[in-house]
């Protein structure tokens, strides 16, 4: 799965702009091309759930620039939900269940056990000047959040409890825009 944004404004007008190609791997032939959104930027698949998800953000020319985050379904292919929301990065908690995302205002999460993807706040973020750039949540169900904070300076690595309004347990400097948090 390929997400192909189109940089926002820059090349949203070319063909597959805003699309999620799927790919054969062993042919290395596009089977489908799904529309996400006018700048899709990322993909994630939920193998629990038989789920991919892609983020999309509006165009920047666009007034009412919000984005949002569309689930498939990988047996079909076919869009099942649809939430408009502002995401920095998406991912899931540890049992697959709920929808972990950063926004402006903090970490959201949305059950995806319920008929309607309803984001809920997590964690606020105490200071909205600051972007919280990636989430994820850890095998011990923490939750670790990457602070770009002005996409210009050393970014840090906040560590949470993964609760509602969990307390930040630690917090580490790191590089620049700090944008994926993998654990091995």
């Amino acid at each position: 799965f390929v997400a192909n944004s189109g940089y926002g404004d820059y090349l949203a007008n070319f063909p597959k702009a805003g699309t999620i190609s799927v790919i054969d791997i062993s042919s290395n032939q596009v089977i489908k091309e799904l529309y996400c959104g006018p700048n899709a930027i990322e993909v994630k698949v939920n193998a629990k759930r038989n789920t991919l998800y892609g983020v999309y953000y509006h165009l920047p020319s666009e007034t009412d620039s919000v984005g949002g985050i569309v689930e498939y379904d990988l047996s079909t292919l076919k869009e099942t939900r649809r939430i408009r929301i502002r995401s920095n990065a998406l991912n899931f908690s540890h049992s697959g269940d709920s929808l972990v995302f950063a926004t402006d205002s903090g970490v959201m999460y949305a059950d995806l056990n319920q008929a309607e993807l309803t984001p809920k706040l997590m964690i606020a973020n105490p200071n909205t000047d600051e972007k919280w750039y990636s989430v994820a949540v850890s095998p011990d169900n923490r939750l670790f959040i990457g602070n770009a904070k002005n996409y210009q300076m050393q970014g840090e690595l906040l560590i949470y409890n993964f609760t509602v309004g969990g307390s930040l347990l630690n917090k580490f400097q790191i590089g620049i825009n700090p944008n994926t948090i993998l654990f091995y």
